[in-house]
C-alpha cells in the first residue's frame, strides 16, 4: 500500500471534489450561444439574441412546447440573429442540436444551414434531406475542400420527432448524432479546422440563403429546441438531450472507470487490478524511492537511463484486439513521470515501446526541446522541462478506418497524429515502457502509469487532472469518507495531519 501524507484541508477539498458519492451535474448553458425554444416565436431562450421569421412561419405542438414549420418549403424560415460561426472562428470547438420531424420530402431540400446550398463547395454548413429517409451533413471551411456525412437510407422516419447533433472537433473529427447514435459508417477525420463562417447566418427551415429551390419539397417540416455551443457536447450531455429540452436536462458528468491495468509502485511492481500481471523490470540499477508531488510524498520508481536493448521495463496488456483490428487499437495509457536530468540535444526519452523484440525505436518519445512524438514523427509541442511532474494521457481511438492519437498533458488535450489500425502504436499482449533499441532513454520517475482498454474522452481526462501522488490507481470505497464526515473533518480539524492508504 502506498501511504500518503497530506494537509487536511487538501485532503477533504479533493475527495469532496471527486468521490462525493453523488455523480456531479453539469449544466448545459456552459458555452450556449444561442438558444431557440421556438415557443410560439423566434425569441430567445437560454442564451442569445433570438431569431428573425421571413416569410411565413407556422407554429404547433412540438417536442417540447411549440415548434417551428412551414406549411410548404420555401414559405418561410427563422433567421438566427447571432452570427456563431463568426464567433467560433477558426479555431474553437463547437456543436449544435436541434428536434427535426417531417412527413415526407422531395429532392434535397436543406433545413439547418448558414451557405447557399447550390452548392456543397460554398463556404459552411449544411443539413438537407437526401436519398430515402437520409440526411446529408455538409461541412466546407474557408480552407480545404467539402467534406458530406451521408447517414445513408433509413438512418431517420417520417412522422416522428428526432434529435439531431453535430460537433465539430478542431483537434480530430466531425461527428454527427441521430437519436444519440453517432453516424458511424461516416466520419470527417481531422478535417475541421478553418472558418466555417458562410454566406448569412445560420437559418433553419431553409439553406442559409431562405430560398432554395432545385426542385425541393417538403410536408410537415418542423424543427423544436434550437441550440448552439462554442464546445464539444459531451457523451452525457448527448444523452440527456434525448429526453429534455436545454433548459430542464440534467447532465450527470463523466467518472472515470476503473482501468484494465494500474502499477503504483507501492514498493514493488504489482498491478493494483486483481489478478493483474505485475511488471518485469530489467533495467538496472533501479529502486523504489520516495519523491514530492504537489507537496505531497509519494513512493515513486526510480528508473536509471536504460543502456542496451535487454534492458525494459514489460508491461503485460489484459485488453485484447479492438478498434477493427487483430490488436489493441483503441486504449489510454496513462502515466505520473518525471525527468530529473532532461534529454540532451539529439537523444531522447522514452514512453511506450510496442514492439516487445525492441529492435526498433520507441514508439512516443520526449525530444530534447520538450516536444513529444506520437509515432508518425509528428512533434507536439509539450513544453516538458526536467524535474518536474506530469500526467501524460494518450488515447488511440480508431476514427474513419485510421487511428487518431491524441496527447493530454496534466489533463489538456495539446496536439494528435494519424496512425494505422494495427500499426506500430497498436499493443499486442506485451508492450514495453521506457525503453529504447538503442538506449534512448534518461532517469525516470514513475509514479503510476495505468491502462484502460477505451478511449477516455476529454472530460474524463480533465478529471484525472495533473500527477498526483494518489496516483491512477483504483481506490477502495472504504478508504473514502461519507460527504457528511469530510464535511464535519473539515470543520473540526484544519491543519491536522491526515493519512490515507490507496489499496490494490
Amino acid at each position: 500500500m502506498k501511504t500518503l501524507s497530506l494537509n487536511l484541508v487538501t485532503a477533504c477539498a479533493f475527495l469532496l471534489l471527486v468521490f462525493t458519492g453523488s455523480p456531479a451535474q453539469g449544466a448545459l448553458t456552459d458555452g450556449l450561444l444561442v438558444h431557440l425554444p421556438l415557443d410560439g416565436n423566434a425569441n430567445a431562450g437560454l442564451a442569445g439574441t433570438g431569431g428573425t421569421e421571413t416569410g411565413t412561419v407556422s407554429y404547433a405542438a412540438g417536442k417540447f412546447g411549440q415548434a417551428a414549420g412551414t406549411a410548404s418549403y420555401g414559405d418561410g424560415s427563422v433567421l438566427f440573429n447571432d452570427d456563431v460561426a463568426a464567433t467560433v472562428g477558426s479555431g474553437t470547438d463547437f456543436s449544435g442540436s436541434f428536434w427535426l420531424r417531417y412527413d415526407s420530402y422531395s429532392s434535397d431540400p436543406a433545413f439547418f444551414s448558414n451557405k447557399s446550398w447550390a452548392s456543397g463547395n460554398n463556404t459552411g454548413i449544411n443539413l438537407a434531406f437526401n436519398g430515402g429517409d437520409e440526411i446529408d451533413f455538409n461541412t466546407k471551411a474557408d480552407t480545404g475542400s467539402r467534406s458530406d456525412i451521408h447517414t445513408g437510407n433509413g438512418a431517420i422516419a417520417p412522422g416522428v420527432w428526432q434529435n439531431v447533433i453535430f460537433t465539430v472537433d478542431r483537434d480530430g473529427a466531425t461527428r454527427l448524432y441521430i437519436d444519440g447514435g453517432q453516424i458511424t459508417n461516416q466520419t470527417i477525420p481531422s478535417t475541421s479546422m478553418g472558418s466555417f463562417d458562410g454566406s448569412s447566418n445560420f437559418r433553419i427551415l431553409n439553406d442559409g440563403t431562405g430560398s432554395y429551390g432545385f426542385g425541393s419539397a417538403t410536408s410537415g417540416l418542423q424543427i423544436d429546441e434550437v441550440g448552439f455551443w462554442s464546445r464539444l457536447l459531451t457523451a452525457p450531455e448527448i444523452a440527456a438531450l434525448q429526453t429534455d429540452s436545454i433548459g430542464s436536462a440534467v447532465v450527470i458528468q463523466p467518472t472515470v472507470p476503473t482501468p484494465a491495468a494500474s502499477w503504483q509502485f507501492n514498493n514493488n511492481l504489482d498491478n493494483d487490478i486483481a489478478g493483474g500481471d505485475p511488471l518485469v523490470n530489467t533495467i538496472a540499477p533501479s529502486a523504489f524511492d520516495t519523491a514530492t508531488i504537489d507537496g505531497v510524498t509519494a513512493e515513486v520508481l526510480d528508473l536509471s537511463a536504460a543502456s542496451n536493448a535487454s534492458e525494459t521495463l514489460k508491461a503485460t496488456n489484459p485488453i485484447g484486439p479492438n478498434g477493427g483490428g487483430g490488436l489493441t487499437n483503441n486504449y489510454t495509457l496513462a502515466m505520473d513521470v518525471n525527468f530529473p536530468t532532461f534529454p540532451g540535444a539529439g537523444s531522447f526519452a522514452s514512453l511506450l515501446e510496442t514492439n516487445l523484440a525492441n529492435n526498433d525505436d520507441v514508439d512516443f518519445f520526449v525530444r530534447s526541446n520538450g516536444n513529444i512524438d506520437l509515432e508518425t514523427a509528428a512533434q507536439v509541442p509539450a513544453g516538458i522541462t526536467a524535474d518536474t511532474w506530469y500526467r501524460l494521457v494518450f488515447t488511440n481511438e480508431e476514427v474513419g478506418g485510421s487511428i487518431e492519437t491524441k496527447l493530454y498533458v496534466d489533463g489538456q488535450f495539446i496536439g494528435m497524429a494519424t496512425n494505422a489500425i494495427d500499426g506500430d502504436i497498436a499493443l499486442e499482449g506485451m508492450f514495453l515502457l521506457f525503453s529504447d533499441n538503442s538506449g534512448d532513454t534518461v532517469d525516470t520517475l514513475v509514479n503510476s502509469v495505468a491502462l484502460w482498454g477505451e478511449v477516455l474522452d476529454p472530460g474524463q481526462i480533465e478529471l484525472l487532472g495533473g500527477a498526483s501522488a494518489q496516483g491512477l490507481g483504483p481506490i477502495s470505497a472504504a478508504a473514502v469518507p461519507e460527504p457528511t464526515t469530510v464535511a464535519l473533518l473539515s470543520l473540526v480539524g484544519l491543519g491536522l495531519a491526515h493519512r490515507r492508504r490507496r489499496v490494490r
